[in-house]
């Protein structure tokens, strides 16, 4: 070759490779492949929305963020390389083991294969495989601990996001570094904001705790009145805190990952408060059990049935609070938060047995004290001076009248007198086979005082 024809190659030869990565970037889409992946990155991101995933711990901006991540990666996958697809495919299949949308992860990498083997250009293939890569992604099972999930999305959508910004075009690139400028400034100011309401809430979150710690000491002291105005003053002060938390400059933090898990726990706990204190405040004026104390062998059931309103009004109440405060609940949340959250809600927990007991309580009794007609009872007087498997046999026996609240013993004598009674020749054993198998020989329809001998009360 002579020294013209090497001048003249040499200038092509150093071009070549430039101009096929120019030509690489500057590939454009057809019009029918641009709204075709648009079409996938709106139904992958549709579907996104019922994924369940909790960045913020709104319904709606959970649903926001979730949808707008997959449809991002979706609009990437058209323009990425396909070897980046197939390291997020990968990852996503890995991830999503045991769970249904693994499957989507396989397609996934069954379209990668198609699009590898392709020596075209398959856009519309990358952005399905982009689409089903990151909804199995989604659905990927916990490991190691929680976050890890999280950590390793990141990092297999990382390089398909990156190749896909590369080769966009150049003013599309301009928006989009607009767009995550934006994005950087208002979780900036989110995060100062919701600095702001923890700093202005707290004291009075702290302030209502101690006042509702106090109501309760007054009621179980038995001062009623004043344990409902502390209740009350508790529910003013979870009301102002509510207020507190969802200030206008706490707005921001809520539409923010992980800084919305945390103004959603702080209102959704002060909203606990005050809903909790409200109705302890109106079950502590509205029913006194102090007052419940019979006079000449009778209980006011008229006041005992004016309680159920009020009781199982704090029951729903306490059982609301348990599941929202499990609902506000996030691995997301820094520890110190959590722990009162949890202790806010062992708290309620622990009360809710009590609370269910007296309103069941309040529900039965007036019945079984003849409100509404009267009841007769059988008491049975055990001596334990001869061994029964009940703890002795039956020496005297009495009959419990309650007639509109008022209780009075109508009958009572030695168990002899049922025993002797008329008859008694003609009594036969019904009930349980097993009763009449084991104890028919101490003759218990004859001799009642020995039916005590089974250890079992029904029997």
């Amino acid at each position: 070759m002579s020294v013209a024809t090497r001048a003249a190659a040499a200038p092509i030869g150093k071009r070549s490779t430039p101009h096929r990565a120019r030509r690489r970037r500057s590939a454009k889409l057809t019009e029918s492949e641009r709204w075709t992946i648009r079409i996938i990155a709106a139904a992958a991101a549709l579907a996104a929305c019922f994924a369940g995933a909790r960045p913020t711990g709104g319904i709606v901006t959970d649903a926001l963020w979730t949808a707008a991540g997959v449809g991002v990666v979706t609009l990437s996958s058209g323009r990425a390389k396909r070897s980046t697809l197939v390291w997020l495919a990968g990852i996503a299949t890995t991830l999503a083991v045991g769970d249904p949308w693994v499957i989507a992860g396989g397609v996934a990498l069954c379209v990668c294969a198609i699009s590898i083997t392709s020596h075209h250009r398959m856009p519309v293939l990358n952005a399905l495989a982009g689409a089903l890569a990151s909804l199995a992604l989604l659905h990927a099972a916990d490991l190691v601990f929680f976050g890890f999930p999280s950590i390793v999305a990141a990092v297999a959508v990382a390089p398909v996001l990156w190749s896909g910004f590369k080769y966009t075009p150049r003013h599309v690139r301009r928006g989009v570094l607009v767009a995550v400028g934006a994005l950087a400034g208002i979780a900036v100011l989110a995060a100062v904001g919701l600095a702001v309401t923890v700093l202005s809430g707290r004291a009075e979150v702290e302030a209502a705790e101690s006042t509702s710690q106090n109501a309760i000491h007054a009621l179980r002291s038995g001062d009623q009145a004043h344990s409902g105005q502390l209740f009350r003053e508790a529910s003013d002060q979870f009301q102002r805190a509510s207020g507190t938390f969802n200030a206008p400059w706490a707005w921001p933090a809520r539409g923010v990952p992980v800084l919305g898990v945390h103004v959603n726990a702080l209102v959704t706990a002060s909203k606990v408060g005050n809903e909790v204190s409200r109705s302890a405040a109106r079950a502590a004026t509205s029913a006194p059990y102090r007052d419940l104390k019979p006079a000449n062998g009778t209980i006011d059931v008229a006041l005992m049935s004016s309680m159920a309103g009020p009781l199982q009004e704090s029951v729903e109440a306490l059982r609301n609070s348990v599941v929202a405060l499990d609902g506000a609940s996030s691995g997301w949340m820094v520890a110190s938060l959590q722990r009162e959250l949890d202790r806010f809600r062992e708290a309620l927990e622990g009360a809710l047995p009590d609370a269910e007991l007296a309103s069941a309580a309040v529900g039965v009794v007036p019945d079984l004290l003849g409100a509404s007609g009267t009841r007769r009872y059988f008491i049975a007087f055990a001596n334990p001076s001869e061994t029964r498997f009940q703890g002795g046999f039956i020496g005297a026996y009495g009959e419990l009248e309650a007639a509109g609240g008022k209780v009075t013993l109508s009958r009572a004598g030695p168990i002899d007198q049922l025993s002797d009674a008329p008859g008694f020749a003609d009594r036969r054993m019904g009930g349980s086979r097993l009763y009449q198998e084991r104890y028919s020989r101490f003759h218990p329809a004859r001799f009642l005082q020995n039916l005590t001998a089974s250890p079992d009360w029904p029997s």
